[in-house]
């Protein structure tokens, strides 16, 4: 442990770092169903005081004081959480609140499904889909026009590390890249709302199937939409009559998994 000397010389990030990395600690003891000793954190909060800190101080108190241990695993790691966004610490989620069974957790084989993006613009859509594409074992994640890809660093924030585990490709030529998902078995199925669509949950998916999402304003360009063998959409009731991109996404591969007992 730090003393008071070394902590009251630390710049303020680093002080909050030193409190971030005690929480993190404490919230790998609190979800595997240990006893976590919270007098590290008590002594950190001491120092903070006495050097003068004033954020998350109450916050912190709360924290020591609460006696459920739902609760205060809840409050470590959204607590941890606030402090990483105020402060900016480049700490992955997946590291944070990983457990036992995640770290040995055997990757499951994937699926013939394909999914592409055509003109995604918010990289945190893209990275959101990452995220379901490993999620739902989909085969393939295809990237195309102005989508963004893992070299930007807010698909990544929202991938959470779930990209090192999907295939993902970018093409320069959509049109060609369908072509050859047809010539092997593949059925495109336009993911669109509008007159003539199917139904998600009556739409017959053969293993071999790829969804095309588009522009989150646009939706597919009509020479995409064109090569598509059927378009695809969620029955909804509500006003707006659409989704965000991202959560549509998750609910195409979720139907997908459902109808072929992946899940």
């Amino acid at each position: 442990m730090i003393s008071f000397g070394k902590f009251s010389k630390l710049r303020e990030i680093t002080k909050y770092f030193h409190i971030a990395e005690e929480l993190e600690s404490l919230s790998e003891e609190l979800v595997e169903g240990k006893n976590a000793d919270m007098s590290g954190l008590e002594i950190l909060l001491s120092f903070l005081v006495r050097s003068g800190g004033k954020e998350f101080v109450e916050e912190i108190g709360s924290l020591l004081s609460e006696s459920d241990a739902r609760k205060k695993f809840e409050k470590t790691h959204f607590l941890y959480h606030s402090i990483k966004e105020h402060f900016g610490y480049p700490e992955p989620e997946g590291r944070f609140i990983a457990t036992t069974q995640d770290r040995e957790r055997v990757p499951e084989k994937k699926s013939e499904l394909v999914i592409i993006l055509e003109n995604i613009r918010s990289a945190f859509n893209a990275g959101s889909i990452i995220r379901s594409c490993e999620c739902f074992g989909a085969g393939k994640l295809v990237l195309a026009g102005i989508t963004p890809g893992i070299e930007n660093p807010k698909v990544l924030k929202t991938a959470k590390g779930t990209e090192d585990h999907v295939t993902i490709e970018k093409t320069c030529d959509l049109a060609e890249t369908i072509s050859g998902l047809k010539s092997r078995g593949y059925i495109i199925a336009g993911a669109e709302t509008g007159e003539g669509s199917i139904s998600i949950t009556d739409f017959i998916m053969p293993e071999k199937t790829a969804f095309v999402f588009g522009n989150e304003e646009i939706g597919i360009t009509s020479d995409s939409l064109k090569l598509c063998d059927y378009i695809v959409s969620i029955k909804m009731s509500g006003m707006k009559n659409s989704l965000n991109v991202a959560s549509a996404a998750a609910v195409f591969m979720y139907e997908y998994s459902k109808f072929h007992s992946l899940i």
